[in-house]
């Protein structure tokens, strides 16, 4: 899901700047997609949330596990801290599958791989 795209613009682009200090367990978030794009206007939406882990599903520490709401679409598209610094990529939600599968239906259980 995720591309590196080489352009040719009349204006200088700013790339993302990956964060060098560590994530924080409760800091906002944001995450910036195009979740449902056959569905929902076309658009690139916006959407916040919050570091809820600093570790994905069993512990592993390649991913923060965040409240932020995503959809099909996100996938791939960057999480940023609040001031636009890069923490990592959306990737993964608890699926209906894995609820079925422990009787529990989990809600806005989401993860995003660690950009370092």
């Amino acid at each position: 899901d995720l591309a590196l795209i080489k352009v040719n613009a009349d204006t200088p682009m700013v790339p993302l700047t990956f964060r060098r200090a560590p994530i924080h367990l409760g800091e906002d978030i944001v995450a910036i997609g195009y979740p449902l794009a056959d569905l929902l206007a076309d658009s690139v939406k916006i959407t916040t949330g919050n570091v809820n882990a600093l570790a994905g599903l069993r512990n592993d520490t390649r991913y923060i596990q965040i409240s932020t709401p995503i959809q099909p679409g996100n996938s791939g598209g960057p999480v940023v801290d609040r001031d636009g610094f890069l923490l990592g990529i959306t990737s993964a939600t608890f699926s209906k599958q894995a609820a079925d599968q422990i009787g529990i239906t989990a809600q806005n259980v989401n993860f995003a791989i660690r950009a370092s």
